[in-house]
């Protein structure tokens, strides 16, 4: 099945972590010369309670089933990027 006529799913893993996690996974997979400053810009994200990133819908309309660690994501990214020489678009 592909899911409902009219309905929206978050596609993850189920199991949110906060934005600062996921970057600093990133930093340790692949470190940078500069050193992360969080903090150092405002910041004011849309606050989202965990049960907004739940793929429970997803699952029972599609039986969709996270497989991938977003670790083995980031790294064959990182590849593809490196392999494609691919670089973001000027800004126009």
């Amino acid at each position: 099945m592909h899911g409902l006529p009219f309905s929206e799913y978050w596609i993850g893993s189920g199991q949110p972590r906060p934005l600062r996690q996921y970057v600093e996974i990133m930093a340790s997979l692949f470190p940078s010369p500069q050193p992360l400053q969080f903090g150092a810009m405002p910041y004011n994200d849309i606050s989202l309670s965990v049960s907004d990133f739940s793929i429970e819908t997803l699952t029972a309309d599609t039986k969709f089933q996270p497989l991938d660690q977003y670790e083995d994501i980031v790294r064959r990214l990182h590849s593809w990027i490196l392999e494609t020489n691919w670089r973001p678009a000027k800004p126009s």
